[in-house]
């Protein structure tokens, strides 16, 4: 066994004690990591690090040149601070806090080191980072977080083939998204809600769509089934029942030779589409379903379908598919027309005012049968999408983040923020959202009550969820006198998956509390993990308030199952740099998801000065070799 002098050479990295004290090496040789007062004035050692080559016990004396004497004892597993006048441990929360705390500055290497004074972050490091209060949200939020807010039940089989089966050729990715997410007693009302979305006439008792896209697939399981699988569940059968008939096909050509967009990921569509939800069962001219290639010794065979700006391809488009024996007709150029495919499934959606909105218990809400398309918001939506005017006599102001969630799709919790304009509390909140081809694809009107923020204004909360894309959203709002503002802003949602370190927006909050409710909804949408994060809207602090925010990573570099990614905020004024907080690692959350939290208290010394402080926040990535940098502006008062 390795002899004591061989062990640790008894670094201290945060030795925070009162006055000025110098400390001597023990005699051991033991690594000491912090010391502290007890709130009854007795000095201890705190949070020893442990050493694997240390005998299974061994008590360590340590003296200042005050007289006062530590001792704590080291096993393989733990370590124990200990007062030696009373021998009795010492917990943390006898621990004294004083902003006027002193850190040793230099490593012990045997030699007496003086302990001078040193304002900086470090003296507070255990608040710094992470408070009591956000150590217990970190740790109850892993799951929840990484879902941003939306509750996850496993899918029964039943569901489970309705989703991948029956309906996975038109189900787009936010749907998908949803359904794996709302609680398992609310599914059987989101198929309703499913077909509803998709119903191009209303005015009639039948589901004129559903009709005819069960008659399709009647048609695919006839002329396209494939060994262990019906017909409508191969490729060519999902094509056909998203697509129907194709205007040609070429066989033995690839897509590339057709030269339509899908053949090698040409441009995507062009300017603004039409009215979707065309009856499937109205196929139209074209090849007849049963004179397609369903393999006949070609290898390979192309379905071209000509310009359909209705449909979403205004361009047309190539599918190509290739033989894959006994699997038959595979499709070779999905992963290049994924995205059009997409924007056909969204076209369906004829009626995007069926939104899959829930109640304030975060269930599913039943569609309203007296819907009415001439309603006061909805004339007042119709007027901001025609004309593309504002209106401000409800002046207010609509900040998104982003955070990714599941199946491909950023969730998007909106603060809206209402200065002035409004004669009540309670108005209704109306909008739409258009994708990058100025097509409708979402649309809400929702009774709200908004609530009085600390500064005087009003605020409510809008919870949306999207793929990444360019979108532009019109919001409006509308109290019980009709005075109505409308607003319009352009969406960027980000791509997480990139491949490259990303991370989240940097939420910025006043206030975090344990709510209990994990599913985002209006009204209540900035939710993560059962606790819900009041944003910080205004960027100015007193002494007295906490600098917070949080924030997940994506794409991070991982060695042996761990990543190395560290946080560290830094603080400036007048171009000089303040102080800065220590290199804090990540919780992680996932294997693809990590997240921190920093709460900082501006009583420090650092912060005396009132004015304008620059804030950095460093993510360094050192397996990857990557590192990002956001910056913010808070001011202080005096």
């Amino acid at each position: 066994m390795p002899s004591t002098d061989s062990m640790a050479s008894c670094r201290i990295s945060s030795l925070i004690s009162y006055g000025t004290t110098s400390f001597r090496r023990s005699s051991s040789g033991i690594r000491v990591r912090r010391f502290a007062m007890t709130s009854s004035g007795v000095y201890c050692a705190l949070l020893m690090e442990p050493q694997p080559t240390a005998s299974p016990r061994r008590t360590t004396e340590a003296t200042n040149e005050n007289g006062k004497r530590f001792a704590f004892m080291t096993c393989p597993c733990r370590s124990i601070a200990r007062d030696l006048q009373s021998g009795a441990a010492v917990r943390r929360s006898d621990l004294r806090s004083d902003s006027k705390q002193r850190i040793l500055r230099r490593t012990l290497f045997g030699q007496e080191t003086v302990c001078s004074e040193r304002p900086d972050l470090e003296a507070k490091r255990e608040n710094l980072m992470f408070n009591k209060r956000l150590r217990a949200f970190a740790f109850f939020s892993l799951i929840g977080f990484a879902a941003t807010g939306l509750t996850q039940e496993k899918l029964s089989g039943r569901d489970k083939k309705w989703m991948e089966k029956e309906v996975g050729p038109i189900i787009t990715k936010q749907e998908i998204a949803m359904f794996q997410q709302i609680s398992k007693d609310d599914r059987k009302l989101f198929k309703e809600l499913f077909w509803m979305r998709r119903d191009f006439d209303r005015a009639t008792k039948e589901n004129e769509f559903k009709k005819g896209y069960e008659a399709r697939v009647d048609v695919a399981d006839k002329n396209f089934k494939i060994r262990g699988a019906k017909g409508s569940e191969s490729d060519m059968g999902k094509i056909f029942l998203l697509l129907g008939n194709p205007s040609q096909q070429q066989r033995g050509r690839s897509a590339d030779a057709a030269g339509l967009p899908g053949a090698g990921g040409g441009d995507g569509p062009g300017g603004p589409g039409g009215p979707g939800g065309a009856n499937p069962a109205g196929d139209g001219a074209g090849v007849d379903a049963a004179q397609l290639n369903r393999g006949g010794g070609t290898s390979s065979t192309t379905w071209v379908y000509d310009p359909n700006p209705q449909m979403g391809i205004p361009d047309g488009l190539a599918v190509e598919f290739r033989n894959q024996g006994q699997f038959g007709m595979r499709l070779a150029n999905g992963n290049d027309i994924a995205e059009r495919l997409e924007r056909v499934k969204e076209r369906f959606i004829t009626n995007p005012g069926i939104n899959y909105a829930r109640d304030e218990k975060g269930r599913l809400k039943k569609p309203d049968n007296k819907f009415d398309p001439n309603s006061p918001a909805k004339l007042l939506l119709a007027s901001l999408r025609e004309t593309g005017e504002i209106s401000t006599d409800i002046d207010f102001t609509l900040s998104p983040v982003f955070f990714r969630s599941s199946a491909g799709q950023i969730f998007i919790p909106i603060d809206v923020v209402i200065s002035d304009g409004l004669s009540g509390e309670d108005v209704t909140i109306f909008g739409s959202v258009e994708n990058a081809d100025g097509f409708e694809i979402y649309q809400f009107e929702e009774p709200a009550t908004v609530s009085k923020t600390k500064g005087g204004k009003h605020a409510y909360e809008l919870p949306l969820q999207f793929p990444p894309g360019l979108y532009t959203l019109y919001v409006g709002l509308l109290d019980e006198s009709q005075v109505h503002g409308t607003q319009i802003i352009d969406l960027d949602v980000p791509d997480f998956d990139s491949g490259e370190l990303k991370i989240s927006s940097m939420l910025l909050f006043s206030e975090a509390e344990q709510t209990g409710d994990e599913m985002a909804q209006f009204g209540n949408a900035f939710l993560f993990g059962g606790y819900h994060f009041t944003p910080k809207r205004e960027m100015v602090y007193t002494t007295k308030d906490q600098f917070s925010g949080v924030f997940n990573a994506y794409n991070f570099g991982v060695e042996g199952d761990k990543p190395e990614l560290t946080v560290q905020v830094r603080f400036f004024k007048d171009g000089k740099k303040r102080g800065q907080t220590k290199e804090e690692p990540f919780m992680l959350q996932s294997a693809e998801v990590a997240l921190t939290i920093f709460d900082i208290p501006l009583s420090l010394p650092n912060f005396k000065d009132p004015g304008v402080y620059r804030i950095e926040v460093h993510v360094m990535d050192k397996i990857k070799g990557e590192r990002l940098k956001e910056e913010f502006e808070l001011v202080i008062e005096g």
